[in-house]
């Protein structure tokens, strides 16, 4: 059994941007090459996620099945 670790909130930050629970949201697909090169660019720092960013779309892999723990 894995022991609670409790959250602390300090301040609580409300994204205007953020949906509300039980909405759903659209998003369009990356069309452009340079696109995707800028977001390889920003990914670069993290490897992790640049790897998961360049194999999954190809693939079509369901990404929330790779985050599990």
């Amino acid at each position: 059994m894995k022991p609670r670790i409790e959250k602390k909130v300090v301040g609580e930050i409300k994204n205007p941007n953020h949906p509300q629970k039980g909405d759903s949201i659209r998003v369009e697909p990356i069309r452009r090459l340079e696109d995707v090169q800028a977001i390889k660019k920003i990914l670069s720092d993290n490897p992790r996620d640049l790897l998961l960013f360049t194999i999954l779309p190809p693939r079509r892999v369901k990404s929330p099945l790779l985050f599990k723990r």
